[in-house]
């Protein structure tokens, strides 16, 4: 996922994740 404001960074670890499978 992309790093933008902390507040979206439990929105930016499930994008990893997605993309990372």
């Amino acid at each position: 996922g992309h790093h933008h404001l902390p507040e979206t960074r439990g929105l930016c670890l499930s994008e990893e994740q997605t993309v990372s499978t």
